[in-house]
């Protein structure tokens, strides 16, 4: 039983190239995203042609819907993301391939890993060397690099030799290989780390300041971004001030004002940006606001609260996805359905 939501709000995203920093030790992990967590729960995202992916309850395999219930592709794949720059990552039998808005397989799976479209481009790893590849599926540029991170704010951030520095979508290099880890960009701004040393730059280069002791690789939404210190959650403005002090525990980011956040008790909330509690630790798990609801979890089952913390779809779903464009996808005593906001249910999906 769980929520599931993909992080469309960030350019940089929800399923991406996670990494931080540990006592000045680069670990990385990859998380299939956007050019933009990951927390448990995913945004469901219709394209310009109304298609919701979906999970069928009788395979567990993923596919896509329109708004009306119809399968335009169907659930063939392991593991499938939202569609960006017209092309949607899909994986079979743990390797990464691309498909096109009509079902057709563009690349075919292949890659060991990927990630979704940004910018017009992706990233993709073979044999320990990462590249860029475009919506055809063609090699974007002739170098290939140590390790990189997808497209954000017409940027990227890759590995020459040692050192990590940024490309523009011509391939140039812009911003020198001078950092011992850099992310991507989100609102202006990248987190890097140089000799040691956390901080911000801007899209040109320029230092901004120095993260907060103790910071993970940071990421802003909303105007901020979190930091942690000693296993706990606080917030910096675009400032670089601190204005949450790590007091808590959260998924990390805000989304329509409100964050989730916890405390010893283990039980989940929202805080405002001025760090007030302004929904009670009350639940199980708690998760990102999406179109003005935010999925929470009670005695085992999943439902949904509006930003004044009203339970406006009760809690009795076995999983949940987050809200986009007014439909959520949901699944209860095995069957699985799409619902309104109003909680009703607008198709089933097999």
């Amino acid at each position: 039983m769980y929520c599931h939501l993909y992080f469309k709000r960030r350019p940089a995203m929800k399923k991406q190239w996670i990494k931080k920093v540990i006592g000045g030790i680069l670990c990385g992990v990859l998380l299939l995203s956007v050019c933009t967590e990951v927390a448990p729960i995913q945004t469901l995202a219709a394209t310009k042609e109304n298609l919701y992916l979906y999970m069928s309850p009788n395979t567990g395999k993923y596919g896509f819907v329109n708004d009306g219930g119809l399968v335009m592709i169907d659930p063939v794949y392991d593991q499938a993301y939202d569609f960006n720059n017209g092309m949607a990552l899909v994986s079979k039998d743990d390797k990464y391939g691309y498909i096109s808005e009509n079902g057709n397989i563009v690349v075919q799976p292949k890659y060991e890993y990927a990630s979704s479209f940004s910018c017009g481009y992706a990233v993709v790893k073979n044999q320990e060397k990462y590249k860029f590849i475009n919506t055809k599926g063609k090699n974007a540029f002739s170098a290939v690099y140590e390790d990189a991170n997808p497209f954000s704010e017409n940027l990227a951030a890759v590995k020459i030799g040692k050192k990590y520095g940024y490309i523009n979508k011509k391939g140039k290099l812009v911003i020198k290989p001078i950092y011992d880890y850099a992310y991507v960009f989100s609102e202006g701004k990248a987190f890097v780390v140089k000799k040691g040393q956390p901080g911000f730059i801007n899209t040109k280069g320029k230092f901004l300041f120095k993260a907060p002791k103790g910071t993970d690789v940071m990421e802003f939404s909303g105007g901020y971004a979190y930091f942690s210190y000693k296993g706990k959650i606080g917030f910096i403005n675009k400032k670089g001030k601190v204005v949450i002090k790590p007091t808590g525990y959260g998924v990390g980011y805000f989304s329509e004002g409100l964050a989730v956040w916890a405390k010893d008790s283990e039980k989940y909330g929202y805080i405002n940006t001025k760090g007030k509690t302004v929904i009670p630790l009350k639940y199980e798990s708690a998760y990102d606001f999406s179109e003005g609801l935010a999925c929470v979890q009670e005695k085992g089952k999943y439902g949904f609260i509006n930003k004044k913390g009203k339970m406006v779809i009760s809690a009795i779903y076995d999983e949940a996805w987050g809200f986009s464009n007014e439909l959520c996808y949901v699944r209860k005593d095995g069957k699985a359905y799409f619902i309104n906001k109003a909680g009703q249910i607008m198709f089933e999906v097999k």
